[in-house]
């Protein structure tokens, strides 16, 4: 018997018309065996007990292959689904083949190991596939999918559609040059995977030198979250985007977008002037728009240098009337420092909208070592894990207060060299200007002050008692910019010190500290600038002296601080919170661990209490721990870079990184 060589097929038999018996079917597998061929699963044998001819009749694909066995024949009709063929049974391969070859476009024969095989296709079979599916689709038959053009519906089937184009089968391949197009028709066909698959291409993609034109497509499409990413991508590299000749086509209100926004980052103004003087002399039609484009240069924060070496000498600065405006409004705002505060508006505005912890000064407060620092950090931004360093004050100080007034920084009193008592306090006073990061030396106070507190009430900033060399103060003294200069106002009802303060509501509020008695720690003094008068308000439920309070959402919360018992001091871990309206106060979570004399300031809403003292360690500390006033809940996962106590703390809007010079 020879080898068998046969294709996939699923039905096949033998008929043998020269025997009058019917047709025989067997099983698949007891017809294979029973001629000694194993068939493929699912197939039948048709067979006749006669020798005289035998017939093939075949369903399935159009193509199979032949095997010679003794007694049997087999072959295929390949000009359709089915045929038969009538063959002597007893003949010779070689014959069979040739007559094959009539039927065939393509044969093959090999001898190998005795075994003939011959290998064929059916050209016809494709037109009568399609034949038979466009009969499906005419009956409504088997249909998986509807195509709708110009609301106009087309019903078919998937695979066919597949099969004849690669529009509805191949994947969507994209890059700089088709990425255009292929949204574009995304977004008319409201293909949503296709529009969201090219936008991440598009944020992936993004550059300086791809960045304006990814934002040109994110306007025309209307596509929110990409122009997201190009702002916030332009605002981090504005000035090498500038020198793009893409900048250049800018249309005039994106270019007014990015120049009066605060989120630009590592720009100073003489470089975004630079940029916009660029743009402005690309074309001379739009020298009539410079002073709509240069409004959103803030000039006076610009070095005096630059607004005279590079600023005044260009004639647009010149020749347009409000171009000079700004240039005048520059040259006053540097030429009158303290009248400063009168002349706000939004050129005089610094660049950012995320506050800073600014932390000044301090002492590690050891009696081997009696220095103070002169060191200013900062926090960069509400949730950041490291403080770095800002400045440095001109003179090193402990135990200062701070306040902010028009995002100045007032810093005054304190002490230049660390006293365990009030011998080393002064009555110097400065201004921070974060603007330009520079120091100005204000007029003195009347009195110097250590442990006392420093508010800004009204436009004018208030410096309440405190000790000096001469003992514990109750005088008041009130800081005006314009004038330059300290005046008293209404005394506290009693000598204070150690205490801390907040403003809220038009007033300012007092708690505890030192005084006459030991009620006096629990106390809290109101002050009405109107009528220039205090008055007591309820008193905390804990005594407490040098503490901090810090106002947030209509609330002054009162933390941390020291309690005195006969020869010592214990930690107050207890916080509470007053409300002006209702004149009561609330407890709410308590601190994790103690903290006086400790730098505090909101930020975010959260309060951050940074160094200080502990207690019960009796050691200073670099703790900071941060209280949310929504939530009241403690964390606890920073530290200061030093172990200090006295440091005094403040938010300030300073310029994003890299403007500082």
């Amino acid at each position: 018997m020879a080898t068998v060589a046969r294709g996939c097929l699923p039905l096949w038999g033998v008929w043998d018309p020269g025997s009058d018996a019917s047709f025989v079917h067997e099983a698949a597998c007891p017809g294979a065996s029973a001629i000694g061929l194993a068939e493929p699963a699912g197939c039948s044998v048709v067979r006749s007990r006669g020798q005289h001819w035998s017939c093939l009749q075949l369903w399935g694909p159009c193509w199979a292959s032949v095997s010679c066995l003794e007694g049997y024949t087999w072959c295929t009709d390949l000009l359709g689904w089915w045929g038969f063929m009538r063959l002597p049974v007893k003949n010779h391969a070689e014959r069979v083949l040739r007559q094959w070859a009539c039927l065939v476009k393509d044969q093959s024969l090999a001898d190998k190991n005795g075994a003939l095989k011959c290998t064929f296709s059916a050209p016809s079979h494709s037109t009568s596939l399609l034949q038979g599916l466009a009969a499906l689709r005419a009956q409504g038959q088997l249909l998986d999918v509807v195509l709708t053009i110009n609301r106009e519906t087309f019903p078919a089937h998937k695979v066919v559609l597949a099969a004849c184009s690669d529009y509805f089968s191949a994947e969507v391949t994209l890059d700089l040059d088709c990425v255009q197009d292929v949204l574009g028709a995304a977004v008319f066909l409201q293909m949503l995977p296709v529009v969201e698959l090219c936008e991440e291409f598009l944020k992936a993609a993004m550059s300086v030198e791809t960045c304006l034109n990814i934002g040109h497509m994110a306007t025309t499409f209307s596509l929110a979250s990409l122009k997201e990413s190009v702002d916030a991508f332009t605002f981090r590299h504005f000035l090498q985007i500038a020198e793009e000749e893409d900048f250049l086509h800018l249309p005039l209100e994106r270019l007014v977008f990015f120049l009066q926004s605060n989120r630009l980052q590592s720009c100073a103004e003489i470089d975004l002037f630079r940029a916009a003087v660029r743009w402005l002399q690309h074309d001379p039609a739009r020298r009539p728009r410079a002073s709509h484009v240069l409004c959103h240069i803030r000039f006076p924060l610009m070095r005096s240098s630059d607004l005279v070496d590079s600023v005044q000498t260009l004639d647009i600065m010149v020749e347009d009337v409000l171009c000079r405006q700004y240039l005048l409004e520059a040259f006053n705002y540097q030429v009158l420092p303290f009248r400063q505060h009168e002349m706000q508006s939004p050129r005089t505005v610094v660049r950012s909208d995320v506050p800073s912890l600014v932390a000044f000064g301090g002492t590690p407060y050891t009696d081997s070592d009696r220095s103070v620092s002169s060191k200013v950090y900062q926090l960069p931004e509400p949730g950041a894990r490291h403080f770095r360093e800002l400045t440095e004050m001109e003179v090193g100080c402990s135990h200062t207060c701070v306040a902010v007034l028009d995002n100045f920084v007032y810093v005054a009193g304190g002490q230049h060299l660390q006293y365990r008592s009030g011998e080393g306090a002064v009555d110097a006073c400065y201004r921070y200007d974060p603007h330009l990061n520079r120091w100005l030396r204000l007029q003195a106070m009347q009195e110097s002050r250590i442990q006392f507190q420093l508010n800004v009430l009204c436009g004018m900033v208030y410096a309440t008692g405190g000790r000096n060399r001469a003992g514990s103060l109750a005088s008041v003294e009130r800081y005006c910019p314009r004038r330059n200069e300290w005046g008293y106002a209404c005394s506290l009802k009693r000598r204070t010190w150690g205490h801390a303060g907040a403003a809220a509501g038009g007033r300012l509020y007092i708690s505890g500290g030192y005084g006459i008695s030991v009620e006096d720690k629990k106390a809290l003094h109101c002050y009405d600038p109107v009528a220039d008068q205090w008055e007591f308000k309820a008193p905390m439920s804990e005594p407490r002296v040098l503490h901090a309070m810090v106002g947030a959402a209509g609330r002054i919360y009162a933390l941390g601080g020291r309690m005195d018992h006969v020869d010592r001091c214990f930690d107050v871990l207890a916080v509470e919170y007053y409300m002006p309206e209702t004149d009561q106060w609330t407890s709410v979570s308590p601190m994790r661990a103690g903290q006086s004399e400790a730098g505090c300031c909101l930020l975010d809403r959260k309060i951050y209490i940074v160094g200080g003292y502990n207690w019960r360690l009796n050691n200073v500390t670099g703790i900071v721990q941060v209280y949310n006033t929504e939530t009241d809940e403690w964390e606890r996962d920073l530290h200061f870079p030093e172990s200090f106590a006295g440091i005094a703390c403040a938010p300030v809007l300073l310029p994003r990184a890299g403007t500082r010079r």
